[in-house]
């Protein structure tokens, strides 16, 4: 409906009203648009006297002031947004919702602040962390060297395990098996 011209809507109003298409879907046809655009312009007609387009919204002043909330923002930094609404409604007698505060806040610049006291949900994920509690429980890390003595591998296979038969870090696995094996065979193991 918001497609069709001021003029359009108008030229179809008087000829329903000038009888020229008898019924709303004969008037529909001629104009090449559906009944219910037909009905809507027809009521809107006998509702308001033109058939012009609704006003669109707009100047939705905000609910909070941003003076006063500035001023509260200074006074409270560590204040919830509850807090907030609880101190604004004292102040001008209106309630906000927790959108709206929120909205107000980020308009002055501030963000959320997160609680960073509480308890993780989960485990810590990254090795570094883990091996910092390690330490810290003073327990021994188990890392492939010591797994390497404790079933029996040489200290110098497992230097060369952690650091490659060239002196160099290597991560290929086809390396770590040769060497593996080799120390396998010098050791009368099969």
């Amino acid at each position: 409906m918001a497609d069709h011209s001021i003029d359009l809507r108008r030229r179809l109003v008087e000829a329903y009203r000038s009888k020229k298409s008898g019924t709303y879907a004969v008037t529909a046809a001629l104009f090449g648009v559906g009944e219910a655009t037909v009905s809507r312009l027809l009521r809107r007609f006998r509702e308001t006297g033109d058939v012009q387009y609704k006003p669109k919204g707009g100047n939705n002043p905000r609910r909070v002031d941003l003076v006063w909330l500035r001023n509260h923002l200074a006074e409270n930094p560590d204040a919830r947004l509850v807090d907030r609404i609880e101190a604004w409604k004292v102040h001008s007698g209106k309630g906000v919702s927790v959108g709206a505060m929120y909205l107000a806040v980020r308009a002055c610049g501030w963000t959320h602040k997160n609680n960073g006291g509480r308890p993780r949900a989960r485990p810590l994920g990254r090795p570094s962390q883990a091996r910092d509690i390690h330490r810290l429980a003073g327990r021994p890390r188990r890392d492939k060297a010591d797994l390497l003595r404790r079933v029996g591998i040489s200290t110098r296979l497992t230097a060369e395990l952690r650091m490659g038969a060239t002196g160099r870090k290597s991560s290929r696995q086809g390396h770590l098996r040769r060497l593996v094996h080799d120390d396998d065979d010098r050791r009368g193991r099969s």
